[in-house]
């Protein structure tokens, strides 16, 4: 999966140390917050995700959506 982090954030958050002759970098806090939104994700990185929590996505789908799972499980069977 491939993380980019806006340059901006890096900048705001870094500093430089001389020491001797050379320049490091160097950060305070190296954990960045980011709202859902600011989230990205490529459909393939999606079909890792899901193949990975298979187990728990459905279990999820079952205790949280059992009515609509059934209602178009009904929908589905009345089409053949």
């Amino acid at each position: 999966m491939r993380i980019v982090i806006p340059y901006r954030v890096i900048e705001e958050n870094t500093e430089c140390v001389k020491e001797y002759d050379e320049w490091y970098p160097y950060a305070d806090n190296l954990e960045y917050e980011f709202s859902v939104d600011d989230v990205k994700i490529d459909y393939s990185d999606l079909e890792d995700i899901v193949e990975e929590y298979l187990d728990d996505i459905l279990e999820i789908l079952q205790k949280r959506y059992k009515k609509k799972l059934s209602e178009l499980k009904k929908a589905d069977s009345g089409k053949f």
